[in-house]
């Protein structure tokens, strides 16, 4: 690379030999000037870094090529390119600085400040602080105004800004509201630099300026956990929503993980010796680094701790996700709930309209899918064609397991909009991992619906471990004949199983089974729509009032069990106003719900009986505060059970009372929850400061 030509931006994009182009808007600059700055800092040889001074400095003056010359004006796609030019000739101004003459400091120097200078003036949502256009501009001015302090005339109003209004009146409120537990809401296409950039401000501001930003919000903790957390089992993939372009890679950033790690542990945070281990693993999996970030991100050396006793679900609170697993292995069952707000730089459009939705993998093959994600993946530029029309053009937004209603004063009939945390309180409530199950309510998700015709929606899910989820949803809408129905997106063409309950669609795909049985409503109609790529859309449609209860179960990973549906009106319930499902297999799971939402004392003196085949664990949902007594008995195949106020069994803070009951009717209290620990909540070795290589050689260097 010393001895590489350095075209200017009006010249050869991709050239090939030994030449470097700007590439895609400078995307092809960004690494080698990376590279040959670290190379030149960190090398003891002195003809090297001559060499790594010159080439650097070559670059650096072909990057700062006026625009009237041949450069890159910062207008270009509304400055997209700033995440590339800013970040960086700033970059390589301060790690090259005494590589560069005079002139060629003045040069990157007066670019730095025309791309700064148009951006606060006219850069796309430069006061919309949670996106990818934004977080480049974020560290590309913070990182010129450090970079150039005392030879920039500008340098201390970019760095006064920076404190007062992108950090303190931007960033700071925005993370701190909606980015709390981490995530992007663009998507893992976007989603690896437009973080990466955040941390590195970041961090920035801490090791030039000393100022705690990083801690008052905690983004590279918080994205340590996401990133463990919402990969899929197998570590292929990341949770696919938000924009999936085709062709793009979702599977789990390696340059994002090791950043975040090494950050972490020059923090001294004990956190970093798992999340280099977790770390490890991405780049063993998919090594997406380029050399600069495997040099200054990465020592093999430094300590490391396992994750897998983590918690096996994790709430990322500022977005509303909730992530849950059977196990922290390759072929885990796995799954996703969302209900937030639109977060989102509102003129993006990156984040996508899927509030209520669920997905479910197994290892690498989903069985519950998101559309808007998974559809460009097997269908390419077709797929993403298509989901843009259904999201942008047709905006009807059906792409999503969720809940729809025609609704003609709705402009995006029937989905829903990008309505905002100042418009709309919807969020995930009552979230608990139990150990045998992981609870969550997405509450207020009507909010995310423009038109009036939705008037709630609720829904409450039980995934009981390893692989079976349920949910309860409650339902109303202004009209009961208006056409309303629940959807869910398969990756395959379903065989469809008529039960005693309702139906269940069985979908079979390479390396993994599942099925969806609809047990409510009983009159539902389910109509099966062909999407590219082969994925199916399940929509169950009711017509049988304004006031619904939908209760669905997916089963992951193996054949389906046979579900038996509870309720008074299937005569198994005597007692309390509860409804919910008995799934028979090796081990029975019972979960039932308060038909009420609004009382919880319908559960207090429940009664109901279930089949008696196996030892069963039981979730009772929403009972009220207090100790509860649990007996069972047997009469033709059959256990009876009641449950009452007043005895040794204690409902969780957060309102479930779990206990098993064995063939014999003899009846335990569920083991205890585990204590909440994240994958970065503790560690079992000391941390470890450092990353890179600590011995000054230059092996890596091109």
């Amino acid at each position: 690379m010393t001895t590489a030509t350095m075209n200017p931006p009006s010249g050869t994009a991709y050239p090939s030999g030994n030449a470097v182009g700007q590439g895609y808007q400078g995307e092809e600059y960004l690494p080698p000037i990376m590279s040959l700055g670290l190379c030149y800092r960190v090398t003891n040889d002195t003809a090297a870094q001559q060499n790594y001074g010159a080439a650097g400095s070559r670059l650096l003056e072909a990057m700062s090529t006026p625009a009237g010359s041949g450069g890159q004006q910062p207008s270009t796609d509304s400055g997209y390119g700033i995440r590339n030019y800013g970040v960086g000739m700033a970059f390589g101004y301060d790690w090259l600085y005494p590589a560069l003459s005079s002139s060629t400091r003045q040069r990157v120097i007066d670019s730095l400040n025309t791309w700064i200078d148009w951006y606060d003036a006219s850069g796309f949502s430069r006061d919309q602080p949670i996106g990818n256009y934004f977080a480049g501009y974020l560290l590309a001015k913070t990182a010129t105004a450090l970079a150039t302090d005392g030879e920039n005339s500008k340098a201390s109003a970019y760095f006064d800004d920076v404190n007062s209004r992108l950090w303190g009146k931007l960033v700071k409120p925005a993370f701190q509201r909606s980015m709390a537990g981490g995530g992007w809401p663009e998507g893992w296409g976007y989603g690896p630099k437009a973080v990466r950039s955040v941390i590195e401000f970041l961090w920035a501001a801490k090791t030039a300026r000393n100022l705690d930003w990083i801690n008052e919000v905690p983004q590279a903790r918080d994205q340590a956990n996401y990133l463990s957390y919402f990969a899929w089992p197998s570590l292929k993939h990341m949770d696919d929503q938000g924009t999936v372009r085709a062709g793009t890679n979702i599977a789990p950033s390696a340059s994002l993980a090791s950043a975040i790690a090494t950050v972490l542990g020059e923090l001294g945070d004990a956190a970093a010796s798992r999340a280099r281990s977790f770390a490890a693993d991405i780049i063993a999996t998919n090594d997406d680094r380029s050399p600069w970030q495997k040099f200054l991100y990465w020592d093999p050396s430094a300590a490391k701790a396992p994750y897998q006793d983590a918690n096996l679900s994790y709430l990322a609170k500022g977005p509303g996700h909730v992530a849950m697993r059977s196990a922290w292995k390759a072929d885990a069952v796995w799954g996703a709930l969302e209900s937030g707000t639109y977060i989102n730089a509102p003129d993006s459009g990156e984040q996508m309209f899927n509030q209520g939705n669920l997905s479910i993998t197994v290892g690498d093959a989903p069985v519950l899918v998101n559309g808007t994600g998974w559809i460009p993946q097997v269908a390419g530029t077709n797929g993403e064609d298509f989901v843009y029309q259904d999201s942008w053009g047709k905006k009807s937004r059906t792409l999503y397991n969720t809940f729809f209603v025609a609704d003609s004063n709705n402009p995006y009939n029937p989905g829903q909009a990008a309505m905002s945390p100042d418009q709309a309180q919807t969020r995930v409530e009552r979230y608990e991992e139990g150990g045998l199950y992981t609870r969550a309510r997405a509450a207020d998700v009507e909010q995310m619906y423009k038109g009036g015709s939705i008037k709630n929606f609720t829904r409450d899910l039980v995934y009981l471990r390893p692989g079976t989820f349920v949910l309860f949803d409650r339902t109303s809408v202004a009209s009961g004949s208006s056409d309303q129905w629940m959807a869910f997106h398969v990756p395959a063409a379903p065989a469809i199983v008529t039960t005693a309950g309702g139906k269940r669609f069985d979908v079979a795909v390479t390396g993994s089974a599942g099925s969806v049985h609809t047990l409510l409503p009983r009159n539902a109609n389910v109509q099966s729509v062909s999407l590219p790529g082969g994925v199916v859309r399940l929509e169950e449609h009711s017509a049988a009032g304004a006031d619904q209860q939908w209760l669905t179960v997916i089963n992951a990973g193996g054949a389906a069990p046979e579900q038996v549906r509870l309720s008074a009106a299937d005569g198994n319930v005597s007692g309390g106003n509860v409804v919910g499902v008995s799934v028979l297999s090796a081990r029975n799971q019972v979960v039932l719900f308060p038909g009420d939402a609004a009382d919880t004392s319908t559960t207090k003196n429940a009664r109901y009986t279930v089949r008696q085949s196996a030892d069963a664990d039981h979730v009772l949902v929403d009972v009220a505060p207090g100790n509860y007594s649990v007996t069972a008995s047997g009469s033709g195949g059959n256990l009876t059970v009641d449950v009452k106020q007043g005895g040794s069994l204690q409902a969780s803070a957060q309102g479930q009372l779990c206990y098993s009951v064995s063939m014999s009717g003899e009846v335990k209290a569920c083991p205890a929850a585990p204590a909440a620990v994240s994958i970065t909540g503790k560690t079992t070795d000391p941390a470890s400061t450092g990353g890179g290589n600590t011995d000054g050689s230059s092996s890596d260097c091109p």
